[in-house]
């Protein structure tokens, strides 16, 4: 009896849990249809090999189900780590990650001007390689998401 009690329990959680993920992607797509503008996040980073897949995976896990369609790009300053390879490890599994290098201050420049001010879409760059600034970027990436 108590077998079929917990199984039952948990078929009814199963089915809740389809019918409110079949909810939130139809409200979704509506918000998304009517919210066109898009968020471009940029991470400027160097031998952030430490920090980098933690920030990544907290920015798009927390914004996974966001109303606003988000993509990342990590601009990697001439690292000497494993930055590039973490990075691209991740961007295989996660749709709207995108990597790029550059090896020059002027390369630098020229890249954010690219993705930031080319691009029809709210513009958000961070600079990791400045300290204190890991924290703030998923919350105020969580807010504009809302």
């Amino acid at each position: 009896m108590m077998e079929a009690l917990f199984f039952w329990a948990l078929a009814m959680y199963g089915a809740m849990t389809a019918v409110w993920q079949s909810v939130r992607l139809i409200q979704m797509r509506r918000m998304r249809s009517e919210n066109p503008q898009p968020m471009h996040v940029v991470l400027v980073a160097q031998n952030a090999e430490s920090s980098i897949e933690g920030i990544l995976r907290g920015l798009l896990d927390r914004t996974a189900f966001s109303l606003r369609q988000r993509t990342v790009t990590v601009v990697d300053a001439w690292s000497s780590d494993s930055t590039e390879s973490i990075v691209r490890r991740l961007s295989w599994s996660r749709s709207g990650l995108t990597y790029l290098r550059v090896e020059s201050e002027a390369e630098l420049q020229r890249t954010l001007q690219t993705e930031c001010v080319d691009k029809a879409a709210v513009a958000c760059v961070y600079d990791l390689r400045r300290s204190g600034v890991m924290t703030e970027v998923v919350d105020d990436v969580l807010a504009l998401c809302r």
